[in-house]
């Protein structure tokens, strides 16, 4: 486990390794300094192991209809942004990955193509995979999201 953040900011940023599924439990947060001790029991903390990583979202804007241009993307969520997932799909190779921060704090990985549609996108798959390194990068685990374009006429 190594502490991250800065107390002095409020922040608490914590990364813990070696996690299996047993440790999901209510946690509490304990100051240990000299002769001073501190628990904050009023204020627990619920942290839930999984063992399976969240399947990434597809999302696309603009009206599925030929001749129109759309973006797609496929975000996934990014626990841990110094070693965040790799996103991939069959849209494109090796589209660069971008880590964005939200306003929660938290942090989203995601890839966008913008394209022309035509007929031939009508029943057309997305699919995208996002790879999560685990055991400090030794393994990888994925999910994978899917959706399958209905393009109409103009």
């Amino acid at each position: 486990m190594s502490i991250t953040g800065d107390l002095s900011q409020k922040n608490c940023t914590t990364l813990f390794s070696g996690l299996i599924t047993s440790y999901t439990d209510t946690y509490f947060f304990r100051i240990e300094n000299g002769p001073f001790l501190g628990t904050a029991s009023c204020d627990p903390l619920q942290i839930t192991v999984q063992d399976s990583p969240p399947s990434p979202r597809i999302e696309i804007s603009g009206d599925l209809k030929e001749k129109e241009s759309v973006t797609i993307s496929c975000s996934a969520s990014t626990p841990c942004p110094h070693s965040p997932p790799k996103l991939t799909w069959n849209l494109q190779q090796d589209p660069p990955n971008n880590i964005e921060e939200n306003t929660d704090r938290t942090f989203t990985t995601k890839i966008q193509k913008t394209i022309t549609l035509s007929d031939t996108h009508d029943g057309f798959t997305i699919s995208c995979s996002a790879t999560y390194p685990v055991n400090e990068g030794r393994e990888v685990k994925t999910a994978e999201e899917r959706k399958t374009l209905s393009v109409s006429c103009k």
